[in-house]
Formats: structure tokens, sequence, C-alpha cells
């Protein structure tokens, strides 16, 4: 589905009830996905929870506004998409992740544009070659690489396959794909390439 994103859009597609006295007709498609991104060199400022600026090459939670170096993630969900950053620009192709830290269940969003896809489809190929089952059945390690071109230097992830997840760990991330699926989809939690892309939350 084509559409125009701010870089900090949170939207949201689970549809289950908040539970909170005194919200009515309220429910957690109403609440908002929180996001990761890599700081890059030209990035406008972006004050951490300390005080201090995130450092280029670090990757910014926007949910406690903290950085880490490096990552260790589960994707649930990726989707092709294109976007439009500014007004008036052009179309951009870009790869929108749904993912969840190891051993966390809280999901964030994180997108895959420019130099970035090729490091994507690298990954992928890896895990085709392995025949996984689902996109969560294993472990993705995520550092940033500096890069330099005619636009000047930037950063870019890098993927590496990590090791297969335990039975348990796989139970929990198909839950929670489960629950981030329209109601439809909910109780096909093992069939995910059966799932509408215009149900995935992002």
């Amino acid at each position: 589905m084509n559409e125009i994103i701010k870089k900090e859009s949170n939207q949201v597609a689970r549809v289950d009830s908040i539970g909170i006295a005194g919200l009515v007709g309220f429910d957690t498609s109403d609440l908002p996905i929180p996001f990761v991104k890599l700081v890059q060199p030209v990035s406008q400022k972006i004050e951490l929870a300390s005080g201090e600026d995130a450092k280029p090459g670090t990757f910014y939670f926007s949910k406690n506004k903290t950085a880490k170096t490096k990552l260790d993630i589960v994707v649930l969900f990726a989707k092709k998409d294109t976007v439009i950053w500014e007004e008036g620009g052009e179309p951009q192709k870009v790869y929108k992740l749904l993912c969840i830290e190891k051993g966390k269940i809280d999901p964030f969003k994180m997108t895959v544009s420019g130099t970035a896809m090729w490091e994507w489809r690298s990954l992928l190929g890896l895990i085709y070659d392995v025949k996984a089952p689902h996109i969560w059945d294993y472990l993705i390690h995520v550092t940033s690489e500096q890069k330099s071109g005619d636009k000047g230097k930037w950063y870019s992830p890098k993927f590496k396959l990590g090791e297969e997840l335990s039975d348990g760990d796989r139970d929990v991330a198909a839950t929670i794909v489960s629950a981030y699926t329209a109601p439809e989809a909910k109780d096909n939690k093992e069939s995910s390439e059966d799932v509408n892309p215009d149900d995935v939350p992002f």
C-alpha cells in the first residue's frame, strides 16, 4: 500500500481493549508503536533521557529515549512499501519491520531504506537458504557501519543472522505476531504468509 508518512508516524492496527476506566471506545489501535532509528551525522539534535545527545551510528529508541550501539532482535513482520518522506518529494521504496528485542515483548518499528536495503536482502537470502518457516525463527544481530559517497558520510545498518530461537522464544514471538495482526487473522498465527499486508500494524 502506497502512503505518505511522517518520519515519526505512529500508526498501529492492534485492536484489543485498553481496559482503562474513563476511556470510552478506545482500544489499542489508539496507542503508538515506538520506533528505533539509526542516528545519522546530519540528524537534528536527538536528546537522550540522560540529557546527552545521541551519537551518530547508534540506535535511538523513541519510547525511553535511550540509544544502543547494537541490537539483538526478532523480526515479527517485514513488508515492502513506498513512502514519500517530504511533501513534494519522490516516492522511495523501503522495507518496514516490526521487531522485538531479545528477551522482551514490546514491539518497535524500524524502516530500512537506501543502501541498507541491500543488507536486508542479503539477510533474507540466508533465511531462505536455511528454509526457516517463519521470519521470527531466528535471532538477528544489528550493528551500524559508516559509509561515504558523493553525498558525504552516513551510517547504514548491518544485519547478521544469529542462532535459531528456542521453542519457548518462538512461541512468544508467534503469540505477539497473532496479537498484532487484524482480528480475522489472529487464529492463524502459524500462517503469516496469508496475512493481508494492509492488516500489518505499521
